[in-house]
């Protein structure tokens, strides 16, 4: 106890100058001592009351100590803490995609997995895209898709039925886009003034024995000396355009006469030289008649070379 007891004053002697630092209650303050006095504690013995480095306060008068705030245990600090899994746990029955609970069970954009989404006209049922059931009224069902069979083109009357290029549906049946003058009866575009089978409106159909003039059925014997083509009463004689017989035209300027396609005829002072109509009265080379030729340095006049 000897050895103890000089030890201990040889500390205490030691501590003299930091004397000032320690309260009236004796405990010493174990800031200012060195790497050296790091065993105090264990030659105090186990009575001594070593300070690490709280002190004993009263609580009451502390309301002023300024130091590092504590956050409040009543506090919600989740938001602050990193890493910790704040998406929560789904509803049972549903899963989570991204950011959402879902039901793969009905979801038609997570069907049966996350992301797997039906296409249109499809519904999920039981984890599968199936067709959906009925389309609304008016519609019916062709493929994935829900469509009027009375206007739709590519569907007309009836799914799969397409109109032709530039055709239109009209109450389940294709029509044909006429151009030309010409009018659609049926499936067919037809000239109305002239078809005996839609003569002046569709439908309309001649009589055995008439023809289609100008929108209107009319008998198709024609006068005496006249040939009905196309329609009509013409002279096969003089007829350019039907001249000998129906269809058979005329070309050049030529002229029909007789049924024959020829040169127009000429008269009065015109005779016809080298298959045209010449001035008999004028022309050098036809001076009077056709291929009389006048002498050089001499003209005609008159039909005469002077």
């Amino acid at each position: 106890m000897a050895a103890d007891s000089q030890t201990t004053d040889e500390h205490a002697g030691d501590l003299g100058a930091d004397s000032a630092r320690s309260d009236d209650l004796g405990i010493v303050d174990a800031g200012s001592l060195d790497s050296a006095d790091r065993d105090v504690e264990s030659d105090l013995g186990g009575d001594a009351s070593l300070d690490r480095p709280s002190v004993d306060f009263d609580a009451n008068q502390m309301t002023d100590v300024v130091g590092p705030c504590v956050p409040d245990a009543s506090q919600d600090t989740s938001q602050d803490v990193v890493g910790i899994d704040d998406t929560g746990a789904c509803p049972s029955g549903t899963t989570r995609c991204g950011a959402r609970c879902v039901s793969l069970a009905t979801d038609p954009e997570h069907c049966g997995s996350c992301d797997n989404s039906c296409m249109p006209g499809r519904m999920c049922s039981g984890g599968a895209c199936l067709l959906e059931p009925s389309c609304p009224a008016g519609s019916t069902r062709c493929g994935t898709v829900c469509t009027n069979l009375t206007i739709d083109p590519t569907n007309c009357g009836s799914c799969g039925h397409a109109c032709p290029v530039g055709g239109r549906c009209e109450a389940s049946a294709c029509l044909l886009m006429c151009t030309g003058g010409t009018t659609r009866c049926g499936d067919l575009c037809v000239e109305l003034q002239t078809d005996a089978a839609h003569c002046g409106r569709c439908d309309r159909t001649c009589p055995e024995g008439q023809a289609c003039a100008g929108g209107s059925c009319t008998d198709i014997s024609c006068p005496t000396g006249l040939v009905r083509c196309d329609g009509m009463c013409v002279d096969l004689q003089r007829d350019a355009q039907h001249c000998g017989g129906c269809g058979t035209t005329c070309s050049g300027g030529q002229l029909c006469n007789a049924g024959t396609c020829g040169a127009p005829p000429c008269t009065g002072r015109f005779g016809m030289c080298a298959a045209r109509c010449t001035d008999l009265q004028t022309d050098n080379n036809h001076c009077g008649t056709c291929d009389t030729v006048c002498p050089m340095g001499q003209s005609c006049r008159d039909g005469l070379c002077v």
